[in-house]
């Protein structure tokens, strides 16, 4: 199983649970993400091979779109966008997630299955507040 059939398998209850859309597909050569919106909050989980194997970000939208990307952390669009990383830490310091080297994701398959299952139990666990946004 890819990226794309795990995601929409660990996180289907996005839909199911918490009324998102359908999740937008999108890949380029070193990126997958699949991003969950509804009016005012999206969920994108991305796995990319060049950066940093699995992120989940919560991000805020302006007027039921995305809004840019920030490239620099002094851009002022940074403030919409939330790692689930950073808000485990915030609201549970003990529960630290290891990062799989990009070998390891490459070595054994059953890396990114760990992975993905890890992030969608903490994401409903840690964050019903955003996922309850209308």
């Amino acid at each position: 199983m890819e990226f794309r059939d795990l995601a929409l398998n660990y996180f289907c209850y996005l839909n199911k649970e918490f009324n998102f859309n359908q999740p937008q597909y999108e890949n380029d050569v070193f990126t997958e993400s699949l991003t969950y919106m509804k009016k005012t909050v999206a969920i994108r989980i991305s796995y990319s091979l060049r950066e940093a194997g699995v992120e989940v970000e919560i991000i805020r939208l302006i007027k039921n779109k995305l809004p840019p990307y920030p490239i620099l952390k002094s851009d002022p669009n940074q403030k919409y966008y939330m790692n689930l990383d950073t808000i485990l830490q915030d609201k549970s310091p003990n529960l630290v997630f290891s990062k799989p080297s990009i070998n390891e994701y490459l070595k054994n398959p059953f890396v990114l299955k760990e992975v993905l299952s890890k992030y969608a139990q903490a994401l409903k666990e840690y964050c019903p507040d955003f996922l309850s946004l209308e």
